[in-house]
């Protein structure tokens, strides 16, 4: 171990041990709130009760233990899959940031009893000018990344599949779907989709990528023995079958929208400082709450598959409508971002071509989200894992500027890498095909939006490396806003019960439809950037002031 990752280890030490210390005090205090233990707290503080300097430095030591850890999220995330001792270290800490939340839900709850509130009116940080902030680790995704496939490659199993175990495959996989309450509706994908095999030592795992709803992946994952003569398939290891569920991101898929939406990742995951952004915090809030309703595959999931039903058959029957909406948009968004004239053909000869298919909407909607995927996705998911495996070892770098050029240098080519493999489809389609159509739109776009989201990443990830973050161009500002506009249009859908009337909520949601597209037209003929984007200018500025005095 580095001297500088040993310091910094020795630091989260001593910082999970203030946190832990004030947690159980608060966790005590809220959960035995007798008139004993009040008046015992009362007479060990009562004399330094009134000193504010004692109380301001309690507050800041407890405020740096937090920040130590926020500035160090990236390492804990990496500390996950390091040593043994890492492991241990990251699994710690995650356990006393949870009791911490823990205790911060407790003490922001009403006091309700004549003896909570006395107890609260106590409480040894009741003096500081606002409350402690809760604290937001990075969440590991339950699904591995999945590079780029190229057009027309095939996925193959090494191991072929007799008949007998794929249904054997299948019947365990429903059953654990069923388990979650996924089962029906997933027959069909299950039997359609792929199984695919890798062989260590003598045994075969098998893993299918189901997609039930957009914007959720499944994975089931089963073990199976191989035959040692013929290496076959023999015998499924029935303990050794596994679901992950990836959490929905709680924003909308492109088909969710009449066809397009920008990335989730335009919208970081976990700000550190939620409490810091002001009108936008409730945001994040709502979208946390989405995220953990759609998961339980509950009551707000059944919710979205009708709104999304009824989208769809708004779609068929306004197709030319909203087909001539998406293409104003597209060529309203290369207008402000000056793009040349080959993009604004690309734009108009696809669009032409999805007015005589049979599918436009799913045709659209897929085309986004390979666009979402290949040139904002991928590349954010490829600079995290360069810095959470340390891929790149002047990341970790003691100078800011140093690792701000490495980070905006290995995401350049990660984007542009991104936009070449777009370009190598068109080479590979026949010329006025279907596909080159597809991809030459998908590439044009792609380069557009791979470009602006480079900055919005990097003001992101300015919190966690500790960089000044960049300044957004006009247009980059605009895809900024563009994607909390589409964040809150979605949250504010899921809200909203539907009538049980079908001639209202089809009339009321075609109306909104409508509204949304001719909203991002406007937002893109905007010639100031948006307050949105001055705020998170604003709170990312001071966060790297603050964290930067803070580690010096």
């Amino acid at each position: 171990m580095d001297q500088v990752l040993k310091d910094r280890t020795t630091k989260l030490h001593e910082a999970i041990g203030k946190l832990e210390a004030y947690s159980l005090q608060q966790l005590e205090l809220s959960q035995n709130p007798s008139v004993f233990k009040t008046m015992s707290i009362m007479r060990s503080i009562l004399a330094k009760y009134f000193d504010p300097h004692q109380e301001k430095h309690r507050y800041q030591q407890i405020l740096s233990a937090i920040e130590e850890i926020n500035r160090n999220r990236l390492l804990i995330q990496k500390f996950q899959e390091g040593t043994p001792a890492e492991q241990e270290l990251a699994e710690k800490i995650t356990h006393t940031v949870n009791n911490y939340n823990a205790s911060f839900d407790q003490r922001i709850q009403f006091c309700v009893t004549g003896k909570q509130r006395l107890a609260n009116f106590f409480s040894k940080d009741k003096q500081t000018d606002q409350p402690l902030p809760r604290i937001a680790l990075l969440e590991k995704s339950s699904i591995p990344f999945k590079p780029f496939h190229k057009k027309n490659s095939k996925e193959s199993s090494d191991i072929p599949l007799s008949k007998q175990s794929t249904e054997l495959f299948h019947m365990k996989a429903i059953t654990l779907l069923e388990s979650h309450g996924i089962g029906n509706e997933a027959r069909h994908v299950v039997k359609q989709s792929p199984i695919h095999t890798n062989v260590l030592e003598n045994i075969c795992t098998l893993t299918q990528t189901l997609s039930i709803f957009p914007g959720q992946t499944i994975v089931v994952m089963g073990e199976s023995a191989l035959d040692p003569k013929t290496m076959s398939i023999c015998t499924l290891l029935p303990q050794s079958f596994k679901i992950s569920l990836e959490s929905p991101t709680g924003f909308p898929h492109p088909i969710q929208r009449a066809g397009w939406t920008l990335a989730s990742k335009l919208i970081p995951d976990s700000p550190q400082r939620i409490d810091l952004l002001g009108e936008i915090a409730p945001l994040f809030q709502r979208r946390n709450k989405v995220i953990t309703g759609l998961l339980e595959q509950g009551a707000l999931m059944s919710h979205a598959k009708e709104i999304l039903s009824l989208k769809k058959k708004i779609f068929k029957i306004h197709a030319k409508e909203f087909l001539d909406l998406n293409e104003t948009l597209m060529i309203t968004i290369l207008e402000s971002a000056d793009a040349q004239k080959t993009a604004f053909e690309a734009v108009r000869t696809y669009f032409q071509m999805l007015n005589t298919h049979p599918l436009p909407l799913e045709t659209l909607a897929d085309a986004s989200q390979t666009i979402r995927e290949i040139s904002m996705v991928n590349p954010h998911k490829l600079l995290l894992e360069a810095i959470i495996k340390g891929k790149s070892t002047d990341l970790g770098n003691n100078s800011a500027v140093i690792r701000f050029k490495i980070a905006k240098r290995s995401l350049d080519y990660y984007v542009e890498q991104s936009v070449k493999e777009t370009f190598r489809q068109i080479e590979e389609a026949n010329y006025s095909s279907e596909d080159y159509i597809k991809w030459n739109y998908i590439a044009q776009m792609g380069s557009i939006f791979g470009q602006a989201s480079k900055a919005i990443f990097l003001q992101h990830l300015s919190e966690d490396l500790i960089f000044q973050p960049p300044k957004l161009t006009l247009f980059e500002s605009k895809i900024q806003k563009a994607a909390y506009v589409q964040l809150a249009d979605f949250l504010n859908e899921l809200s909203n019960p539907l009538q049980n009337d079908f001639e209202t909520d089809f009339k009321m949601h075609y109306q909104l439809l409508k509204k949304q597209i001719h909203a991002d037209i406007l937002l893109f003929k905007e010639q100031a950037p948006p307050k949105i984007s001055i705020d998170l200018a604003d709170y990312f500025e001071k966060r790297y002031q603050s964290l930067n005095s803070f580690s010096e």
